[in-house]
């Protein structure tokens, strides 16, 4: 229990970190629609960071489900230094490999961009390359990032990891808000790549302490590469969803998809990104020691803090996201229809929502086994199709045709994947599941029916005082039923409430 209870903290400490970030993103994206709604600046920012969030999403992706448990197994095995001195020679390869893409990129920037935009007007293209010279950098940062992150959280420490994305929206959104009437929307370019750098350096003593940058073979790196490589294959088509949506659409329709992600890319962030985070090194041990049994309970322990988790904001958002969006966004260059439009992607985007939140922890169960050619030719396969229903669907339906065939194929991914794992590994542990699903739905009519009153009162902002009202309410229900996530949560409270009144006693006794 005292593992589980620790392993609910750092879940707990990096969705506060993230609940920190995207706070700061949401004020960015409000300046943002404020200051150019979906006009052509927004959707020039929309183009420009394509490309580098691709790169960076491949990246850091394959690289983390490849490094971790390598990084774990030769730590574990044969010592700390081993273990860093690959990690070293990772760092290396990765800042050759990033700087090179970025220069490369930029003096091309001109017949890239205008390939991939071929919508977009003379002054746009000049104005997405101006942006996408500045962004294309963020490879290499966010690069940085994935693997520091990924050092800190191999030795259970998450506080930094947490901290590192509030510091680099803090920076962009006052570059935003200081810097627009002089530089226009390449404040926030600038301010976002900023961000990142000193994102990144606060992050970089771990490994400063331990290792060195260095580009030499070794076997632990020769093994990340063998790992990475089904996955750099796959991903460097699958990852091409953004591109192919954005050469499908006109220029409106771009920032409406981009509000749409945000805040779908949010919940997902929120609901199993720290979650995954921290039961990935756990499973990876249980893996390399060949417990099967701790692995199989890990997961099971996994799925239903995400049915724990996802249930009440999927119904919130099904109820609720158009009240949100409009006090979100609503306001200045964006407008009630653009609001309207952005909540009928939100509510389509709900099935990204789960099934992409369960598709991660099942992809990391393939990797931690070794096995990184499954996850991929799935992903490969659903991507396709998606593709192809895309060129079918987006000139009649365009954005709304677009993210519906998402969202279908995200479903495809996450169901394949979880009839192969039960294949996979007998017996397979999703205990629990369906009456965690069943619970929570009980807590989140519940809670439904709390926001439904505050929003009645129709005061500015009543959607975020709903949304905590209804959070507060959901988690009450929820230790009412004795569930067993809400029980440990309120445990934690109570022991650092305790732990704080301790120091404070310890505090008076020494005056």
């Amino acid at each position: 229990m005292a593992g589980r209870q620790s392993s609910l903290k750092s879940v707990f400490l990096l969705s506060a970190g993230s609940f920190g970030h995207l706070v700061l993103q949401f004020v960015l994206l409000k300046i943002l629609a404020d200051l150019y709604g979906t006009g052509e600046q927004k959707a020039a920012y929309s183009a420009a960071r394509a490309i580098p969030l691709v790169i960076s999403t491949i990246l850091i992706g394959t690289l983390n489900f490849a490094f971790v448990p390598i990084f774990v197994e030769r730590r574990e095995r044969l010592g700390r230094r081993t273990a860093w001195e690959t990690a070293g020679s990772v760092v290396g390869l990765m800042l050759l490999v990033t700087i090179s893409f970025a220069i490369l990129a930029s003096l091309a920037a001109q017949p890239l961009i205008a390939r991939l935009n071929p919508n977009f007007s003379g002054e746009q293209l000049k104005l997405t390359v101006g942006l996408f010279r500045i962004v294309v950098w963020l490879t290499v940062t966010n690069g940085m990032i994935g693997v520091l992150q990924a050092l800190h959280q191999c030795h259970h420490r998450f506080l930094l990891p947490a901290l590192s994305p509030i510091l680099g929206s803090g920076i962009a959104v006052l570059s935003t808000w200081l810097l627009h009437e002089k530089l226009g929307i390449a404040a926030t370019a600038y301010g976002v790549l900023i961000g990142a750098i000193l994102g990144a350096a606060i992050q970089l003593p771990l490994f400063l302490r331990h290792a060195r940058i260095r580009i030499r073979g070794d076997a632990g790196l020769s093994r990340i590469l063998h790992m990475m490589a089904p996955l750099v294959a796959g991903a460097a088509y699958y990852k091409l969803d953004p591109l192919v949506d954005r050469y499908l659409l006109q220029p409106t329709s771009i920032p409406l998809l981009d509000y749409s992600w945000a805040i779908t890319s949010a919940m997902l962030i929120l609901t199993s990104s720290g979650l995954s985070v921290v039961v990935f090194p756990v499973i990876a041990q249980h893996s390399s020691s060949g417990n099967r049994a701790g692995l199989k309970d890990e997961l099971a322990y996994a799925m239903r803090f995400l049915a724990f988790v996802l249930t009440p904001v999927v119904v919130g958002l099904l109820f609720f996201s158009t009240p949100v969006i409009k006090d979100l966004f609503q306001g200045g260059e964006f407008t009630p229809a653009d609001t309207e439009m952005v909540s009928r992607l939100v509510k389509i985007y709900t099935l990204v929502m789960i099934a992409g939140s369960f598709g991660e922890m099942l992809s990391r169960v393939f990797y931690v086994l070794n096995d990184t050619w499954t996850p991929v030719r799935i992903s490969v396969v659903g991507f396709t199709l998606g593709a192809i229903t895309k060129f079918l669907v987006a000139p009649q339906w365009g954005v709304i045709g677009i993210v519906s065939a998402t969202s279908a194929y995200y479903l495809f991914n996450a169901s394949s994947m979880l009839w192969l794992l039960r294949k996979r590994i007998q017996g397979v542990g999703f205990g629990g599941v369906l009456r965690m699903v069943r619970d929570s739905m009980f807590g989140a009519v519940v809670a439904v029916a709390v926001a439904y009153c505050v929003i009645l009162l129709g005061f500015r902002l009543s959607s975020i005082v709903a949304a905590l009202a209804a959070a507060v309410a959901y988690g009450g229900v929820m230790f009412g039923i004795r569930n067993e996530f809400a029980v440990m949560f309120v445990t934690y409270l109570a022991g650092l409430r305790d732990r704080i009144r301790q120091n404070g006693d310890h505090s008076d006794a020494d005056q």
